[in-house]
């Protein structure tokens, strides 16, 4: 490589504003002796790895050392610290004594495997081994395909080995989804799906002594605890002597991996080689970023002003937002100028964006000849090519997200650029640790670009404020030995059937293949882009189920290069689910509307690979919710006395769209086969003007008027099926509001990503309007809600754990801070602005919110009203009547002294009719019962204006919630007053039949809520009795 260009320079010639720091470097321990010291049993003669003269890591002898010893090992290694090697040594050191050592190595990915066979390769050929690489042609591309010492395995190449191949290795590489099927076609077993024959590698498996697992930590919680059982099953079956090497660069909870995979192992830690690092932070263009000096406070100086630029401006607030958003907008230009000056350097530069749409459209506006855009949407033999240009160094810039921050070597790495910093620590240290891996990089850069306002927060205080977040801890990697999804398994595998009963419990799906990532495979469905200037359609790369159901639903709103909008998922001349997206163009949008792009039906000849045609219409209640959603945008935007332009405000994210999904269940939940459907598509709308604002607290600011509206309501579409851990709670009739718990739920998540290193994307949330259910879901089993309302403790890790009571007492105590509140914008942006942020008293509301969530979280009741419902008399003392509404119902229930509630009609709850109809039957009723002077009810509008020609005291329960800080709900309260929580399963069956169309019972099903819920609200009413609280009353 030649001399690398120097980041400084061209930024200087650029205009740019920047900071640089010198980060030293950072020599890895050495151990003073090399490899082929320790094993001279394959270090002399001719044919001798090219390790043998390496001089080894302190970290690499002690790792080889303990497998000599016969331990099982887990090596905690930076990225590039020569883990590999460890491993390699050790098995040629064994195999020359023992020709049927076998050695199986399990990758995460197949991309991972591919480019590491070729080091494993090199070193066996080295050894005098014999491998023969060959290239065939498949449907899907041109796959290679090695054998010999050394196999590769995988789906891509499992059609070419043969039972020879298999014999002759001595080191075969796969992946997990290949070691599930080996032990499902397992030597003398057999899985819960019939099995015909045993799999072709079981003469390579009996006779492997050593186990690999690389990127442990690359798998996340839930897949890492699936690996390491299924590790521990393969064990069980070929011996306690196998040995185990276990390799990552960020594993903390080793305790947990020991009892996943019980073996006597040895923990070794250590560090990569580092060369000298300079980090540069670019602060904006130069007049822009001086055009402000002297507008701020906060800096005595130049060089403090550019020192703490984001922080004076950040903290500058309101009035000075209009000039950061500025800045910010113009970094992203920045960043393009630059890469372009980057295609003339001699060194390969590796670009990181926050999202594959990102990654397009700024390798769009480059060369493509020099470029490569590189991420999972990448067809497999497009990426592999890709990674060959770049070792070959015949790329200069390399954009990507995430495909490239596992162990992959992409070649001579000296430069990573943020486009943007990353949502977790972990990926920052992962996309950090691409670069400096080759001997001859005597120089690193690191180069970030802030694009967002969490950036700048982030470094506000340029090195300091980054150094506050790298001192973190990372987010934990949560191994649950008790996580029921191993059961599953155990039970597939045929290891430990579970009985009929459990099976019926947990919603087992039968005769159904179970997967290793996805659990169930689905097919992929495809997306297509209309562009109505153009009258032309464009193929995108296709979506999972699950990308579907949460991103993909009619109403949604996706900026790439140019924005588009989703009309339709469902091609009626093949009859199937296919998206198709319309491309927001300016001129056409003027001169047709939002309506002229959704009367009419879209007919795609000969566009896609196996279809003569495809044809999309966009149904009337489509049509019709866009329309009104679309109503609702220009109403606003009239009321904050602009102008309504659709394609601006998508352009400039004013306009963005957000898809709320929900699971069905059966039960009160637990661990259960749950289906995810999308429930409400809503649009956030944004004012292009800041307003003054006067805060509680008196503070003035500048806030941008903010709206949602409610653009879709359970759209169609089939569930995504997965097993999860899953709970329902009906909710505080104080708290059904979606907003109110979405930012409970955020200030939540971020306290526990704050604490306990817990990711925020661990949990999922909705609220369900019609039957007030609060719906929390794993959106990966991990056990934590198990946990948490059996009053168990999460351990973390040695130094951390929680349980329910310190979940609350962290969320009453923590500080709203810096630092939380950068955690907040991360978890939910949308419902996180700064003005929220900055308001104390909201913020405080919010907090509250979250204790409440703890509650509903850990399914925990008030101890005062726990107390007082154990003395609390279940019928009235006087007659009552009832009304209750539920799923757009209203019931009145007539409630008598020591008999059972009866439900004396259910009435429709239409759009206005019910209140006459409600009136009308309470009238009647009064007549029939003259002993009957007060109606019961819990906050529900309406109810007066019923009965305002009614002779009758009316009680609102909700006034007499108002002394129980804690939230309370009725499916609680009978829970303490029968043992039962079945009227939240009820409840929860009922939502989920009307869900599935499943309607044939539903009348007397209704009944018997409602009969248990009024033994809730009775309960509450003899409280407020005992309370001796007035009722409200009116003589009429």
């Amino acid at each position: 490589m030649g001399n690398m260009c120097i980041t400084k320079n061209l930024l200087d010639k650029l205009g740019v504003e920047y900071l640089v720091y010198e980060e030293p470097a950072r020599p890895v321990a050495k151990a003073e002796v090399k490899f082929g010291d320790i094993l001279p049993s394959i270090c002399t003669g001719t044919k001798a790895p090219k390790f043998c003269g390496f001089e080894m890591y302190k970290h690499q002898k002690e790792a080889l050392e303990r497998l000599m010893a016969g331990k099982s090992v887990i090596v905690t290694a930076s990225t590039g610290g020569g883990k590999t090697e460890i491993w390699v040594s050790y098995a040629l050191s064994r195999q020359v004594l023992d020709k049927n050592f076998g050695v199986l190595v399990i990758y995460p990915t197949k991309a991972l495997a591919a480019d590491q066979i070729a080091r494993i390769k090199q070193y066996y050929l080295e050894a005098g081994y014999d491998i023969v690489e060959e290239e065939r042609k498949t449907s899907k591309g041109v796959v290679k395909f090695l054998r010999g010492a050394v196999l590769r395995y995988d789906g891509d190449v499992s059609n070419y080995v043969k039972a020879h191949h298999v014999k002759q290795a001595l080191v075969t590489l796969i992946n997990p989804e290949i070691l599930l099927d080996v032990l499902e076609k397992r030597v003398g077993g057999s899985g819960a799906l019939e099995i015909r024959k045993t799999h072709k590698l079981w003469p390579f498996i009996l006779k492997v002594k050593l186990i690999v697992i690389d990127e442990l930590d690359f798998y996340g919680s839930t897949r890492s605890t699936l690996l390491l059982y299924l590790v521990r099953r393969l064990i069980e079956i070929l011996g306690l002597n196998t040995q185990v090497v276990i390799l990552g660069a960020t594993l903390s909870n080793i305790e947990a991996i020991k009892s996943l995979l019980p073996l006597n192992f040895e923990v070794v830690g250590g560090e990569a080689n580092r060369p000298a690092n300079y980090l540069y932070v670019v602060l904006g263009r130069k007049e822009s970023v001086w055009s402000i000096y002297g507008k701020l406070h906060g800096a005595k100086n130049k060089e403090e002003f550019r020192e703490k630029f984001f922080d004076i401006l950040v903290g500058a607030g309101q009035k000075h937002l209009d000039d950061l958003t500025i800045i910010l907008r113009e970094n992203e230009d920045v960043v393009e100028d630059l890469l372009k000056m980057y295609l003339q350097c001699p060194e390969t530069n590796l670009v990181f964006t926050r999202s594959i749409k990102d990654a397009e459209r700024l390798g769009g506006k480059l060369d493509n000849s020099l470029v490569a855009v590189h991420h999972s949407k990448v067809p497999k033999e497009r990426r592999a090519w890709i990674e060959e240009r770049a070792r070959l160094g015949e790329i200069k810039v390399l954009i990507t997200v995430k495909t490239l921050l596992q162990g992959i070597d992409i070649g001579h790495i000296a430069r990573v650029i943020h486009v943007g910093l990353p949502d977790t620590l972990k990926e920052l240290i992962q996309r950090e640790g691409r670069k400096g891996r080759r001997e001859d990089i005597t120089m690193t850069e690191t180069v970030i670009v802030p694009i967002r306002i969490e950036d700048a927060v982030l470094i506000s205080e340029g090195l300091k404020s980054l150094n506050l977040w790298r001192a973190l801890s990372l987010e934990a990697l949560l191994l649950n030995p008790d996580n029921d999804l191993l059961k599953i398994y155990d039970h597939y595998l045929n290891f430990k059937p579970l009985s009929q009963a459990e099976l019926k419990l947990i919603g087992w799906p039968g005769e159904r293949k179970l997967e290793f990532y996805q659990m169930f495979h689905t097919k992929n469905i495809p997306i297509f882009v209309y562009d109505p200037e153009r009258d032309e359609f464009q193929q995108e790369e296709s979506c999972t189920l699950k990308e579907f159901i949460e991103d993909y639903q009619p109403g949604s709103i996706n900026v790439r290069s140019e924005p588009t909008l989703v009309v339709s998922t469902y091609d009626s001349a093949n009859k199937q689910t296919a998206v198709l997206e319309i491309a927001l163009r300016e001129d056409y949008l003027k001169r047709e509307g939002i309506s002229g792009i959704l009367n009419k039906e879209y007919l795609c000849e000969g566009c896609s690979r196996g279809f003569v045609r495809r044809s999309w219409r966009v149904s009337r209640f489509v049509q019709s919710a866009l329309l009104k959603a679309v109503e609702e945008y220009e109403k606003w935007c009239y009321m904050w006395n602009q102008l309504p332009n659709f394609y601006q405000d998508v352009e400039k994210r004013k306009l963005v769209s957000e898809v709320c999904t929900t699971v069905v269940f059966s039960g009160l939940g637990g661990f259960k086969l749950v289906k995810e459907y999308p429930a409400l598509v809503r649009w956030h709308l944004e004012s292009r003007e800041r307003k003054l604002k006067i805060l509680p607290d008196g503070t003035e600011t500048y806030a941008y008027e903010r709206v949602v509206i409610k653009v879709l309501e359970n759209p169609l579409a089939f569930p995504y099926e997965f097993f999860t851990y899953a709970y329902v709670s009906d909710v505080d009739p104080r708290d059904v509001d979606f907003d109110k718990i979405a930012r409970g739920m955020g200030f939540l998540l971020a306290v526990l990503r704050y604490k306990y290193g817990i990711q925020p994307d661990l949990l999922g949330y909705f609220l369900e309007g019609q039957s007030r259910l609060l719906k929390i879901w794993e959106k990966e089993p991990i056990g934590l809600l198990k946990t948490l309302r059996s009053g168990g403790r999460m351990i973390i890790d040695k130094e951390r754990e929680f349980g329910c009571q310190d979940l609350l007492e962290d969320v009453r105590n923590i500080p709203i801070d810096e630092k939380l509140k950068i955690m907040l914008r991360y978890v939910d942006s949308l419902r996180f602005t700064h003005d929220v942020l900055a308001d104390k008293a909201e913020m405080e509301k919010v907090r509250q919110m979250a204790e409440r969530l703890v509650y509903y979280l850990c399914n925990m009741i008030s101890v005062k009203l726990s107390e007082e419902l154990k003395y609390v008399h279940k019928t009235p003392q006087e007659p009552i009547l009832i009304v209750d509404s539920l799923f757009n119902k209203i019931a009145v229930i007539l409630s008598r002294p020591e008999a059972e509630a009866a439900v004396v009609s259910i009435i429709e709850k239409d759009e206005g009719g019910w209140i006459e109809a409600l009136g009308g039957k309470i009238f009647e009723i009064s007549n029939n019962y003259e002993d009957l002077t007060r109606l019961v009810h819990i906050g529900l509008s309406g109810v007066e204006k019923a009965v305002r020609r009614i002779r009758i005291d009316v009680v609102d329960l909700s006034k007499f919630l108002a002394q129980y800080p804690e939230p309370v709900s009725l499916g609680r309260i009978w829970e303490e007053l029968t043992g039962s929580t079945d009227l939240v399963e009820l409840q929860n069956d009922i939502s989920t039949k009307i869900r599935e169309g499943k309607t044939e019972v539903l009348e007397r099903l209704m009944e018997e809520l409602f009969k248990k819920r009024a033994g809730a609200i009775i309960a509450l009413y003899n409280l407020f009795k005992r309370a001796e609280v007035t009722p409200a009353s009116t003589d009429r």
